[in-house]
């Protein structure tokens, strides 16, 4: 099951539990970087910069192949993907 490490963060501010996904890719999050959430104490959610830009990587599925039909109609989904790429952007 995947929780918050950054409760904090604007991502992951506004839900306190994930709904269960179905795989994802381990992953091993680099140096400065902020891991904002684990799943099986694997990073799943990690914010970084390249460069001038800001980078996230999300280890799951956004889509029906890991990502299970609860992640799919989660109440958070879409302001999750809408703060994800809000945060990202220049």
């Amino acid at each position: 099951k995947a929780v918050n490490t950054a409760v904090e963060h604007v991502i992951t501010q506004p839900f306190s539990e994930w709904p269960p996904l179905l795989g994802y890719n381990k992953l091993i999050a680099k140096e400065n970087s902020q891991v904002l959430a684990e799943i099986n104490g694997d990073p799943l959610l990690v914010m970084g910069t390249y460069h001038k830009g800001k980078v996230c990587c999300f280890a799951s599925d956004c889509s029906p192949h890991w990502g299970s039909p609860q992640f799919l109609q989660w109440e958070h989904y879409a302001t999750f993907w809408c703060n994800v790429l809000h945060t990202i952007k220049k």
